[in-house]
């Protein structure tokens, strides 16, 4: 596979602030999970992969925490950016 730039998380709380620390899976079409942890800012870097098909680099899932919180397939561009906001109970 090659790698096709990378997308950002940023994972903030329920004022917006940034939360370090926080474990991130992504589940990649081609087959495999990319993990990272928030870092002072809040965010995550994930690479972006092409496999044997033009589609095949598609995100299937994320958890943030160990809680799903996208589980439709998407098919980030290189430096998109994402954000998620912490309940008060994660």
């Amino acid at each position: 596979m090659s790698d096709l730039g990378s997308f950002f998380i940023r994972v903030v709380d329920k004022d917006g602030d940034p939360v370090e620390g926080v474990k991130i899976w992504c589940k990649y079409q081609a087959g495999g999970v990319g993990s990272d942890h928030t870092d002072s800012d809040g965010w995550a870097e994930f690479k972006i992969y092409h496999g044997f098909s033009p589609s095949s680099y598609g995100i299937e899932m994320i958890w943030i925490n160990d809680e799903e919180v996208i589980d439709e397939m998407f098919f980030p561009d290189d430096g998109d950016k994402f954000s998620f906001t912490l309940s008060d109970d994660d």
